[in-house]
């Protein structure tokens, strides 16, 4: 994965899944670290939302996840 967002130049759709595997590892801290960048404004127009939503569901965010669910449903961008 890390091998990944080097080679996509830290694109984000790979960033959201390093993230989540970082959170599903262990490695909370890298993933809650991946997943502010990925919220900073001029990197989530190009987030999945529902990428999103998985790594808030794997930190036991289940009220942001379903946050970011719904904004994905609305914009369409469950991928």
């Amino acid at each position: 994965m890390e091998a990944s967002v080097r080679r996509d130049r830290n694109g984000p759709l790979v960033k959201n899944d390093l993230a989540y595997t970082y959170v599903i590892a262990g490695r909370v801290d890298k993933g809650r670290k991946i997943l502010s960048e990925l919220l900073e404004p001029e990197t989530q127009n190009h987030s999945s939302g529902g990428a999103i939503a998985a790594i808030y569901s794997a930190l036991g965010k289940i009220d942001s996840a379903f946050e970011w669910l719904e904004t994905a449903y609305e914009g369409s961008s469950l991928a």
